[in-house]
């Protein structure tokens, strides 16, 4: 599932008025450190759900607001399309988002995503849509990671204060950086807590520590799963990705982190997604055994992760690479490992980095008979 985040934080602010002086607006400016503790907050949440009312709550009192809302158009852990916050009580409503809603946000984070501060009479895309939720004042700060997101809106309601307590230039960038990394960090957390404890235990990662894991699967998780396909016979499709170097940039690792970061958030929770080596990710489809769901899927990974990347505000695009493998746990790990190395390694050479397959075993020797 394509992994564009929507999420809209409408903020309702009590009295803080708003002057103006020679053609300019004045307001009541939230401190960058208060604005600060909240995302150190939202930023130690294990779950989506926690990161997000810290946030709504944590902004709502920083601004003396009495309503946060949350519009979802992609949800990051379940199909949740609307939250609010009201009176400290969390509602979540399953109802989705108008599309052309949806395309109108992502249009303007595409071509424009700065912060923008609106006031009574000025002009946005957005504005129409405020108006329909209720909000007149607001500030709109666009949630940016390796693609556009979406955004938080803080405001007032409509017919309430003229003004509304407002965020300095510096500070709104850096919560749109930092809200969006709470928001995937308390995901990436997530979905590492329901992975199948039997994974990690082999290495000792989850023994003996009530920390929650925070960093994605690496080699010996991956060679620890491998062991259970074999053992157990399973049927599944192994997809290889290479990250080839983008022009101009040297750190390989970091766009190989963030790729496997948005594979993690695509596959389904019985799928295995691991990083191995400087510039590899490893996805262990489980119980897929047929060739054409398997290229299928691969396709959709590899389609997702040449999606833009924003490293350090600059937007690059990765070129990967795929190999896929099927295997039904009768050949031995170290064997289907070369031969995932050696697919790997066709479609890299591959002027067009196409996708190549292997069918399992099993399968090869029904084509031979």
């Amino acid at each position: 599932m394509p992994e564009l985040l929507i999420a809209v934080a409408t903020v309702g602010l009590l009295g803080v008025v708003t002057a103006r002086a020679a053609g300019r607006r004045r307001a009541a400016v939230v401190a960058p450190e208060v604005v600060a503790k909240v995302v150190h907050r939202a930023r130690e949440a294990v779950g989506v759900d926690a990161a997000l009312r810290h946030l709504l709550d944590g902004l709502a009192t920083a601004t003396g607001a009495t309503r946060a809302d949350a519009l979802f158009v992609t949800p990051p852990n379940k199909a949740v399309a609307r939250v609010s916050l009201e009176d400290g009580q969390l509602t979540t409503i399953e109802t989705r988002p108008p599309e052309e809603l949806c395309e109108l946000m992502t249009a303007w984070l595409a071509v424009d995503p700065r912060p923008a501060d609106l006031r009574e009479g000025d002009a946005h895309p957005l504005r129409p849509w405020l108006a329909r939720m209720g909000v007149d004042d607001a500030i709109v700060v666009p949630l940016m990671d390796s693609e556009p997101l979406g955004v938080i809106v803080l405001g007032n309601r409509l017919g309430g204060p003229s003004g509304a307590t407002t965020l300095d230039g510096p500070s709104q960038r850096q919560l749109a950086a930092d809200a969006t990394a709470a928001l995937l960090g308390a995901r990436r957390r997530e979905l590492l807590a329901r992975m199948p404890a039997a994974w990690f235990d082999a290495t000792g990662a989850r023994i003996g520590s009530s920390e929650p894991l925070d960093t994605l699967p690496a080699e010996e998780v991956l060679r620890a799963r491998l062991d259970m396909v074999e053992a157990g016979r399973e049927e599944v499709a192994l997809v290889s990705l290479r990250v080839h170097p983008v022009r101009g940039r040297a750190d390989v690792e970091l766009v190989a982190d963030a790729v496997a970061e948005r594979l993690m958030r695509t596959v389904r929770r019985v799928d295995l997604t691991a990083r191995v080596g400087d510039d590899r990710v490893v996805v262990v489809l489980a119980e897929v055994a047929d060739s054409d769901i398997a290229l299928r899927t691969a396709q959709r990974l590899v389609d997702r992760a040449h999606a833009p990347v924003l490293l350090d505000g600059v937007v690059v695009r990765p070129e990967v690479s795929a190999g896929v493998v099927l295997w039904d746990g009768h050949t031995r790990v170290s064997e289907i490992r070369e031969e995932l190395d050696a697919v790997e390694a066709a479609a890299a050479i591959d002027p067009m980095h196409a996708l190549h397959l292997r069918a399992s075993a099993r399968q090869r020797r029904g084509l031979a008979a």
